[in-house]
């Protein structure tokens, strides 16, 4: 009798142990993803400052003359347009070849 009340203990023992453990686990897994979203929610609260920021920008009247002038080639009513070939607008590269011998070519490629 004594002894199947000691197993008895025992196995209950063993359940609440179980379950305290699985328990352990969900809330450090829970943990866990709290600061996952914390770190996230913190990377979109910087975001929209950046974007804040960018629209008081664009609202700007020296933005939108510039995006005119620039993207939308617009003028203003006087001004002449000057449009620059793009074969005027590119450095000339130059390129130096020396030549070396073929046997110190090789030379070098095994040495």
């Amino acid at each position: 009798m004594k002894k199947v009340l000691f197993l008895l203990i025992i196995a209950a023992s063993l359940f609440i142990i179980k379950d305290l453990i699985s328990s352990i686990y969900t809330l450090w897994s829970k943990k866990d993803l709290l600061v996952v979203a914390q770190r996230e929610l913190n990377k979109e609260k910087s975001e929209h400052v950046q974007l804040k920021a960018r629209i008081v920008e664009v609202k700007k009247s020296d933005f939108i003359e510039a995006e005119a002038r620039n993207k939308l080639f617009l003028i203003k009513p006087g001004e002449q347009v000057v449009i620059v070939p793009q074969a005027l607008n590119t450095p000339k590269k130059t390129v130096v070849v020396v030549e070396k011998p073929n046997w110190q070519a090789w030379l070098d490629l095994f040495f």
